[in-house]
């Protein structure tokens, strides 16, 4: 491990000046001649690239010599590859044509490169900087749901069935901010609220086993929230708002007279200090919720600072820090109670939960034809029952994740890349409930990718993972990845993937020694890595001149699941819960959307999927999971108005765990579920003042279901937003 980071060391130290040059050019509206403010300007199979200015002027420094692409997007416009040259004497300009759809045209994360969608082998889901300003949404969960394919439980998240219910622990999608995992270092789970909203430029979600990767918990897909670069000049925004939960229709569901409010602020404020740029950005959210013994007060701070070095590269340092106080809710009393704890709960007790980390980027020229990046990572969790120690239910854990990668591009040809790398990641817990325990991963990957031979792009290579826990033996994991992306055209595609995800299990799996709200766990020192075979094929289709201008992807997948691991119930004379590897299971299914433009100024977007999940060795159809979901999107645009409406279906869950019986009453009562959002925007730059005014409503038919066993989930709830932006 010396010789590890004694390597990164002199890597960060070396100076790359001896063969840089530089790449000056403007980026313009090939119908206007107008500057594009703020196109990404990138070299293609690289993590390079810059934003243009207000003048549409681009730099791009310490490239290597020789042959490159570089690719200019920018939203609502058709995406343009570049060949070019270096060094070369000409300022480049650039022209790019704007398109009828908006859409994300270029992915980092499917394989850790920057590339278009139309290259991507596997697939892939974006949610833009956008969808924060239509609608009042104050968590990222809360836009997942709109997701084809994504499906979320709480803190849970299930790409394509690949996730039940887990007691909120053992994450089987990687979370990612800016590349970096944040899965807490105890429970491997994601957490929601540790990036303002404002501080989020776009998320992707790649779909299916990405472990050749992206290593342990990919074994469901990957999730990147790609945060925003700071600007070049000093920019504000301010957001109000507050919000009230309509009376449920069933008396006995009332328990306050009084009207519960949800309010929210939140603000970003970037500029460029020439010494270094930097992006703040913070939220405060009180929760009085539509449930009794459901409070919460949060407030989470966002910062990125970066500086670009002539001679040593890019370095960015972004972190955060978020505090959660909450009441201690569980599940209802009942369905007839459904906004009420169990009989007997201390109305008084509340936990707190802290989550801070500190991040660095680095990137940098190696050689002439080799890229870097480095990438370094401290995050830490603490919850807090703030119950007495002697109490059977008082719960604090402290835990640590660490992780460090290098990663290198070398491109050994115009059409050939190598993607390769190394990273370690260590988790360390201090909790009376899963005591005091470490856990080490080490791996190694590669992948290449041959590009534009008969116009087709191929993909392969692997990751080594090996994983070793104090207590346990050690596991050694191999994930191999093979696909491929036949372009039709440049606005038509067909791929192909196939590849193998695992996920090593976390240490509350592996340790938990918990009595909680009835339950009690004990640990499995002997629980093993549960692992996946996962293949797709689709197509991604774009016309123009069809009835209406559309992009359709379609999909059919099949992974096969062994060694799954799931809470077990044994029944002796109390119900105990031990995690074991006890399933094998397949999934099979499809996926198609529509994203297209009615009447030329009409978005709007269909989304809908259809699984099979069977577990192979009960021959019974999956525990909670649900066969079909449907999401629609249509915004109404008027001059300075725009009026959008979200629909989502999910069929009823149709088989649960029946041992849930003996501490959740009702916990059965499962339904389909039918949720309707709309949002009302009022744009005021259209008169020129600094304002935009957003009315919603979340939960319009104020219909009644659940996401998670036992929890009524959230009915309706009437906001209002204001926002200042300068």
């Amino acid at each position: 491990m010396r010789k590890f980071f004694t390597l990164l060391f002199f890597l960060l130290i070396i100076n790359f000046d001896i063969f840089a040059y530089e790449i000056i050019g403007f980026v313009y509206d090939s119908i206007t001649s107008k500057p594009l403010a703020g196109a990404t300007v990138r070299l293609e199979g690289t993590n390079f690239g810059a934003l243009t200015k207000s003048d549409g002027k681009f730099l791009l420094t310490r490239v290597g010599k020789g042959q490159f692409n570089m690719i200019v997007s920018y939203v609502g416009y058709t995406t343009k590859r570049v060949k070019i040259i270096v060094p070369g004497n000409d300022t480049l300009v650039v022209y790019l044509t704007p398109k009828s759809i908006e859409t994300q045209e270029l992915v980092v994360t499917a394989s850790k490169k920057l590339q278009t969608v139309q290259e991507v082998p596997v697939s892939v889901s974006f949610i833009g900087k956008e969808i924060y300003s239509k609608k009042n949404y104050v968590r990222l969960d809360e836009a997942l749901r709109y997701v084809s394919g994504v499906t979320v439980n709480k803190d849970n998240i299930n790409i394509r069935g690949s996730s039940g219910f887990s007691f909120g622990v053992g994450s089987r999608v990687s979370y990612l901010i800016d590349g970096v995992p944040m899965l807490s270092g105890d429970n491997a789970d994601s957490k929601f609220d540790i990036v303002p909203p404002e501080a989020i430029a776009n998320i992707e979600i790649v779909k299916g086993a990405g472990s050749s990767l992206y290593g342990s918990s990919a074994i469901g897909g990957v999730i990147n929230v790609i945060t925003k670069e700071p600007s070049d000049k000093s920019s504000l925004t301010l957001k109000v708002q507050s919000g009230i939960y309509t009376k449920p229709k069933y008396e006995q569901w009332i328990y306050t007279d009084k009207p519960t409010t949800k309010s929210v602020v939140e603000g970003l404020y970037s500029n460029d200090f020439k010494l270094f740029k930097i992006l703040l950005s913070g939220n405060f959210v009180n929760d009085e919720s539509y449930r009794q013994f459901d409070k919460s007060t949060r407030y989470n701070l966002f910062g990125k600072i970066s500086r670009d070095f002539k001679n040593y590269g890019k370095f960015t340092v972004f972190g955060f820090f978020s505090s959660d106080k909450r009441n201690d809710w569980v599940y209802w009393n009942s369905l007839d109670s459904a906004t009420r704890p169990p009989t007997g709960t201390d109305l008084s007790r509340y936990l707190i939960s802290n989550k801070a980390n500190v991040s660095l980027d680095h990137k940098f020229l190696l050689t002439t034809r080799t890229f870097g990046n480095f990438k370094s990572s401290l995050y830490f969790t603490k919850l807090d029952s703030k119950l007495a120690p002697e109490n059977p239910e008082y719960r604090l854990s402290k835990a640590f994740a660490f992780y460090n990668e290098l990663q290198l591009n070398t491109h050994f040809s115009d059409n050939t890349l190598l993607t390769y790398g190394l990273n370690y990641q260590r988790n360390w817990v201090e909790s009376n409930i899963y005591g005091k325990h470490k856990q080490n991963l080490f791996s190694l990957y590669g992948q290449v990718e041959v590009s534009r031979l008969l116009n087709t792009t191929f993909t392969f290579g692997g990751r080594l993972d090996i994983e070793k826990s104090d207590s346990s033996k050690q596991y050694l994991e191999f994930s191999p990845k093979f696909g491929f992306n036949y372009l039709l055209s440049d606005k038509k595609s067909i791929r192909f993937s196939i590849g193998r995800g695992f996920r090593s299990p976390a240490l509350a799996e592996r340790f938990a020694t918990i009595k909680y709200s009835g339950f009690e766990v004990v640990p499995n020192y002997d629980l093993r890595s549960e692992f996946s075979w996962s293949s797709e094929i689709g197509t991604l289709l774009e016309f123009d001149r069809f009835l209406f201008p559309s992009i359709i992807d379609f999909s059919i997948f099949y992974s096969y699941y062994n060694d799954l691991i799931e809470p077990n119930f044994n029944v002796q004379d109390r119900p105990l819960i031990r995690f074991e590897n006890i399933s094998r299971a397949q999934i099979f299914g499809f996926e198609i959307s529509l994203k297209t433009l009615l009447f030329k100024n009409i978005p709007f977007f269909v989304g809908f999927t259809f699984l099979e999940p069977k577990d192979l060795k009960e021959g019974k159809i999956l525990k909670y999971r649900s066969k079909y979901t449907l999401i629609s999107s249509v915004t109404l645009p008027y001059k300075f108005v725009s009026a959008t409406f979200d629909f989502r279906y999910i069929s009823k869950i149709e088989r649960l765990d029946d041992m849930l019986r003996l501490q959740v009453e009702d916990y059965d009562a499962i339904v389909p579920i039918y949720v309707v959002d709309a949002n009302l925007k009022f744009d005021l730059d259209y008169f020129k003042l600094p304002l935009t005014i957003n009315f919603g409503v979340q939960n319009l038919l104020d219909y009644y279901y659940v996401e998670m066993v036992g929890n009524l989930a959230p009915t309706r709830l009437v906001s209002l937003r204001i926002q200042y932006s300068y």
